[in-house]
């Protein structure tokens, strides 16, 4: 099987993995998009699992490992390659039938839940009928917009009289017209 490898919603490389044995043998060869350590992961449903990083080799970034099938029984519907910030890994899916090629995701509070992070630059902003309960933020040097999602659905908070709020226009910034940024006080 040989699967696109994708970096920030366009195809960056190939990875290719077959059954040996009990052993899943994998290569990943991908265009170096960025300065720094790259990691391979793998998005399926909700999850983003790093499978190693990878390394320059003949001028493309190499990752060659093998996994145990029993450890390992699918591989991921998708393979992306970045990094881990703020807890948040690369992730690509789909939420309501939208389709979120360049997405970030990481554990919620819940053990059904999980944090979606969606690129507030991209056009159009991916689940914009929820920006108004989206939380503005800025992860791995981007500007993100973060929604909470549960079930694999977005949680939308109660008004005082326990009904959900309506539906309000897309506003990419936080109350006081800035991103919120951890590392600014």
């Amino acid at each position: 099987m040989e699967e696109t490898i994708w970096y920030q919603g366009r195809a960056a490389g190939q990875v290719r993995a077959e059954a040996d044995g009990l052993y899943w043998a994998l290569v990943a060869r991908c265009e170096c998009p960025e300065r720094g350590v790259m990691r391979l992961y793998g998005a399926d449903g909700f999850r983003s699992e790093p499978f190693g990083v990878l390394a320059p080799e003949d001028g493309v970034l190499t990752l060659r490992r093998s996994l145990s099938r029993h450890a390992v029984p699918a591989l991921p519907a998708r393979w992306l390659i970045g990094r881990e910030a703020e807890g948040f890994r690369p992730w690509a899916g789909s939420v309501e039938g939208q389709q979120i090629p360049d997405g970030m995701i990481c554990p919620g509070g819940e053990p059904d839940a999980v944090l979606l992070a969606v690129p507030a630059e991209a056009e159009p902003v991916p689940l914009a009928e929820y920006a108004s309960v989206m939380e503005p933020k800025r992860i791995g040097g981007r500007n993100c917009l973060v929604l909470e999602l549960r079930g694999g659905l977005p949680v939308l908070p109660e008004t005082d009289e326990g009904e959900e709020l309506p539906d309000q226009p897309a506003d990419s910034t936080s109350s006081t017209g800035q991103w919120s940024d951890p590392n600014i006080s």
